[in-house]
């Protein structure tokens, strides 16, 4: 009778886990994401790229994880970024 209620039990937290989950998945794909336009600054010479995005944090956050392993889809922003150095901090939304 004890293994009955204590499986019953962990079923019933396994499943209750899972609606939280299917819940905040949910809310997470409900959220809205800041959209607009960007630019990206090379401090050293002064070239900008502007663009525009329906996801800022996610395009910002792709070129930033593209230019430290030296693969970004921009190859002269790549370059810009291998001859300067890190000037990351210079990734700015909202031009």
């Amino acid at each position: 009778m004890k293994q009955t209620t204590l499986h019953g039990k962990i079923l019933g937290e396994q499943i209750t886990k899972k609606m939280d989950r299917k819940a905040k998945i949910r809310e997470y794909k409900e959220t809205p994401r800041m959209m607009g336009v960007y630019q990206i600054k090379n401090k050293m010479n002064g070239k900008v790229l502007i663009g525009s995005s329906v996801n800022l944090p996610a395009i910002l956050n792709r070129y930033k994880s593209e230019l430290k392993t030296g693969g970004c889809r921009n190859a002269a922003l790549q370059n810009e970024w291998n001859e300067s150095g890190p000037w990351l901090s210079l990734l700015n939304p909202g031009v």
